[in-house]
């Protein structure tokens, strides 16, 4: 019986010992190749994030500069306006520009779009700041003056501060 059982760990321990290592090859190839995959589809992924990611960045930008008080009032400039129904126009104009862009936090970091909600933030209240400040009988153009002046005598810059960290993001984003 023993003899037998020599005769057969003889043939069975090597075929053992050889489907152990093909195993072993087999896994490690597969670990590889699973590798392999995930590498090219993050590759892949990053070709067609990467233009919306830049086009977020460029939108953001936008929105930023669109709302600074300068060009939001030259952009709405109507002087038939009373001082109050300019306030909601450019109220309105800052609300819809914002909602318009929404979307694109999906593609910055948690950081960079709260500074953007900061910004839009900061500018509603510049409005409403300029709004407290005007007569019954003030014009549109009263109401600008106004919104231009609290604006250059404020100590934060969230607009600029925005906009320095989208451009720091996107520098970062594409390693420059």
């Amino acid at each position: 019986m023993t003899k037998e059982l020599v005769e057969i760990l003889k043939y069975c321990l090597p075929l053992l010992i050889l489907a152990a290592t093909i195993i072993f090859i087999l896994r490690h190839f597969a670990k590889k190749e699973d590798g392999k995959y995930k590498y090219d589809i993050v590759k892949s992924n990053l070709k067609l994030i990467t233009p919306v990611r830049l086009q977020a960045y460029e939108r953001l930008a936008l929105l930023l500069e669109r709302i600074k008080p300068e060009a939001i009032a030259l952009r709405e400039k109507n002087l038939r306006l009373s001082a109050k129904q300019m306030q909601m126009v450019l109220l309105k104009t800052v609300k819809d520009e914002f909602n318009h862009n929404l979307s694109q936090q999906v593609y910055i970091s948690e950081e960079t779009w709260r500074a953007v909600v900061n910004a839009k933030e900061q500018m509603v209240r510049l409005l409403n700041l300029a709004g407290t400040k005007m007569q019954e009988d003030s014009t549109s153009a009263d109401f600008i003056q106004m919104l231009i002046q609290l604006s250059n005598e404020m100590e934060t810059d969230s607009i600029g501060t925005a906009l320095s960290k989208i451009k720091q993001e996107a520098a970062h984003f594409f390693g420059l």
